[in-house]
């Protein structure tokens, strides 16, 4: 394909379709005026058989690469090639009204045009793509993203990927976050670690205190679920009648007390001489345990996994899925433990991440040990902007 922009639903539906064919799919994307969504790179560039490059200089120096050029090679051995106004983006896919004038028989011509452009484009480089960060930030700063979905603040805020580059600026992210989303989430007028109404971290001192205890009583159950207010965020669990009746009512106590069990051996694991891979494995390990009991999915383990060691995990949901899955790379929306652990590799090798604890002041080396839980603040995509979180 070559093409003047690609946007990620283009690049997410290409993933989809890579997950049950076998084939290869090259694509060359233009970069200028801020209309290629720099995501796109990171998908494709994790999809099996998939090529991306950018053009050369030399395409560009007349002007901006501007083709739409759809090649299909057929598995009897025609080609089909598609030619017109379309776009590799969701508005070009499925909202604009485009034309495009479908070529069979005897297409060398064209191919031979793209086999050229192919070999004069190439990888795109730091540079290259840093320059089309801003671009497109600035774009969307500008004019917003023409023809795509409104996004939640989180959703625009994650996107922008700097922001996971250094401590300064992630921790200066959660706090912007937080201010955005906390006065529509809780009615209390408390200064904590993440300034008035602090919820998140709130919710996590209240779990460690309950992962302490020797005996769990039904509060204990409704921290640990969320299925209330004010135990919602890191995602709740009201909604999964199953796994609330063996954690609030105890209607299970043989299961919630392997929970237990399985929990507190994970909050004393120690990882910190592990590398990134392996620090993964371990928490995929306990994930797969919790996975083992039946009133547990990856939604409510993973819950519990942060609630325990925010320091390690991250709660995966239906709610924020989608945007990790953008941060790590994924081309697919399957929440699976394998994916889970792709993303945990991902996380634990970031500057972010990797960065010194800070001692003081208090409120920086809380938010530290949170860091990894704290993640939910900029992905988790909120429904209209209730406090269902």
């Amino acid at each position: 394909m070559g093409h003047a922009y690609g946007k990620l639903q283009g690049a997410s539906e290409e993933g989809k379709r890579t997950s049950t064919r076998q084939y290869f799919f090259q694509l060359v994307v233009g970069t200028s005026s801020g209309g290629t969504d720099p995501r796109v790179f990171s998908i494709l560039k994790n999809l099996p058989g998939a090529s991306c490059k950018v053009p050369s200089q030399d395409l560009r120096k007349t002007g901006i690469f501007h083709p739409k050029l759809y090649i299909f090679h057929g598995v009897e051995g025609e080609d089909i090639v598609l030619v017109g106004s379309m776009n590799f983006t969701n508005a070009g896919l499925h909202k604009n009204k485009e034309l495009l004038i479908e070529l069979r028989g005897d297409v060398s011509e064209l191919k031979k045009w793209f086999k050229d452009i192919w070999s004069n484009s190439g990888l795109i480089t730091e540079e290259e793509l840093e320059q089309c960060q801003k671009a497109w930030d600035n774009r969307i700063n500008k004019n917003g993203d023409p023809g795509e979905q409104p996004a939640d603040e989180g959703s625009t805020l994650v996107m922008k990927k700097n922001i996971f580059s250094s401590w300064r600026k992630y921790k200066k992210a959660l706090e912007d976050r937080a201010a955005i989303l906390a006065p529509r989430m809780s009615d209390q007028e408390e200064e904590s670690v993440l300034g008035v109404n602090d919820i998140w971290t709130n919710v996590i001192c209240a779990a460690q205190e309950v992962l302490e205890s020797r005996h769990w009583d039904q509060e204990s159950g409704r921290i640990l679920a969320g299925n209330m207010d004010p135990y919602k965020p890191l995602g709740t669990m009201g909604g999964n009648g199953e796994f609330c009746g063996v954690m609030v009512n105890s209607r299970d106590p043989a299961q919630r007390d392997a929970i237990r069990k399985i929990l507190r051996k994970f909050k004393n694991r120690k990882v910190s001489h592990l590398t990134a891979e392996k620090r993964a494995e371990v928490v995929c390990s306990y994930l797969s345990k919790l996975l083992q009991l039946d009133s547990v999915g990856i939604s409510a383990a993973t819950r519990l996994l942060t609630l325990t060691r925010p320091d390690l995990a991250f709660s995966y949901n239906g709610s924020s899925s989608k945007n990790l899955h953008i941060l790590g790379g994924i081309p697919t929306d399957s929440r699976t433990e394998l994916n889970y652990k792709k993303l945990l590799e991902e996380f634990y090798s970031t500057e972010w991440y990797r960065s010194k604890e800070p001692k003081y002041p208090k409120r920086d080396n809380l938010i530290w040990k949170c860091r990894m839980a704290l993640i939910d603040l900029l992905v988790y995509e909120h429904n209209n902007g209730t406090s269902d979180i």
